[in-house]
């Protein structure tokens, strides 16, 4: 009898596209929306559109010398900052096994998902003055003048202003395509921890964490969302 032999290894030739490299990089507030076209710089056969009381309207190809300002629909947000050693990007769902009489191993359909947690655990190399008051969540002190310094301090409580819309990680995969993890409603959280050494760098890590928001109907997932690349494939 011929049987015929499984294959040895899982290479397929999307293999080489689809691999993510490199560490990535970091965005606050990162949306799929219109954005005003950098420059006024247009493109003949690329779609634009002329905004008029919050409507957008497609302009196939811009030709009107007139208008001053074109929108297109693409990718804008605010890059945390540069990084060193990459991050971490950790989604967790919780179970429970439901335990049944008769039973003594686990039964297909008793696994129920009782919660999750979201969380990127960045490594700031930049030591920007916006990552660390809203990392710390600190305020300014105005109480305190002194040329050339912005005074900030702590605050007791966390408000919604501590709150990003959303924290966002953006790999790259082999083929060139990017793959986009996006957390909403994201609070950003870190500790105060330098230890200057000579001929090293100091890095500053942050947690940017996904929670639930009373908008949603239900309390019992997080508001993440993966966006992967759609594109044609040449094999299995």
């Amino acid at each position: 009898m011929n049987i015929e032999k499984l294959k040895t290894h899982g290479i397929t030739e999307n293999t080489p596209k689809e691999i993510l490299l490199g560490a990535g990089a970091y965005y606050k507030n990162l949306k799929y929306d219109y954005k005003i076209t950098k420059d006024g710089k247009v493109v003949t056969g690329k779609k634009y559109y002329t905004k008029t009381d919050n409507t957008y309207t497609e302009v196939e190809t811009p030709s009107d010398s007139s208008i001053s300002t074109y929108y297109e629909l693409g990718w804008d947000g605010k890059v945390l900052g540069a990084t060193t050693g990459g991050g971490k990007v950790t989604i967790t769902p919780e179970y429970m096994t439901i335990e049944a009489d008769g039973a003594t191993v686990k039964v297909k359909g008793l696994e129920k998902k009782v919660g999750e947690t979201a969380n990127m655990e960045i490594n700031l190399l930049e030591f920007k003055e916006d990552n660390l008051i809203q990392a710390l969540h600190m305020v300014e002190d105005t109480s305190k003048e002194i040329e050339g310094y912005k005074i900030y301090k702590s605050v007791r409580d966390i408000d919604d202003d501590a709150y990003f819309d959303n924290v966002a990680f953006v790999g790259t995969l082999t083929s060139g395509e990017q793959v986009i993890v996006i957390f909403e409603n994201a609070i950003v959280e870190g500790a105060m921890e330098l230890e200057p050494k000579n001929k090293e760098v100091s890095s500053m890590k942050v947690t940017a964490e996904c929670t639930a928001s009373f908008e949603q109907d239900d309390l019992e997932h997080l508001p993440y969302f993966i966006y992967f690349p759609q594109s044609e494939k040449v094999g299995v």
